[in-house]
């Protein structure tokens, strides 16, 4: 005897992941008039340059998924979303996203890349305050056993010109859908 249950789009979130705001020895009202000597002394780009932001590493690690004998499970992800959060407004600032994870020992530390996002600004460039972005690959295998054992990072670029001054914040959204049997 056995019996199924099936679920659509269930999400769980890592809420205010941290960014430090830009540097405040910068004068930010006019960034094209930093000297070159400023630039040197705090090893800051040219101001239309794409730079490298601290990465920040995360799990689901309070998700309880002690699951009894008997139990399998046929999870896939579906889908990533960033949002930003608290006082962050807007994201156009972010030109890549690249989204990693590690599933533990069993990995031999070799990451994985769940979705690599560009953004091309443009002139028309659209303030948004939440991403879907695509998986790489289309829908991901996951084991819910191993879900709250799984490393992920994030990182990020975004233009020198345009970058908060002060810290902001966004949340990670991973959709998942799929069934949990239980075999009796």
């Amino acid at each position: 005897m056995s019996s199924e249950v099936s679920f659509e789009d269930v999400q769980v979130t890592r809420h205010h992941l941290v960014f430090p705001g830009a540097s405040a020895a910068i004068d930010w009202n006019d960034t094209k008039e930093i000297s070159s000597e400023i630039r040197q002394e705090y090893d800051l780009p040219e101001v239309d340059e794409t730079v490298a932001l601290p990465t920040q590493g995360f799990s689901f690690s309070k998700i309880k998924t002690g699951l009894p004998k008997g139990v399998t499970t046929s999870l896939k992800l579906k889908g990533v979303t960033i949002s930003a959060h608290d006082k962050t407004t807007d994201l156009s600032f972010l030109r890549q996203i690249l989204l990693t994870v590690v599933e533990d020992a069993a990995d031999s530390g070799n990451p994985h890349i769940i979705f690599d996002y560009a953004n091309d600004p443009g002139e028309n460039a659209s303030r948004h305050v939440e991403l879907a972005v695509p998986l790489n690959g289309g829908e991901i295998d996951v084991d819910l056993r191993r879900l709250n054992s799984m490393f992920f990072e994030l990182s990020t670029w975004g233009q020198f010109d345009e970058l908060p001054k002060e810290a902001w914040s966004i949340d990670v959204t991973l959709t998942l859908s799929g069934a949990i049997a239980v075999d009796y």
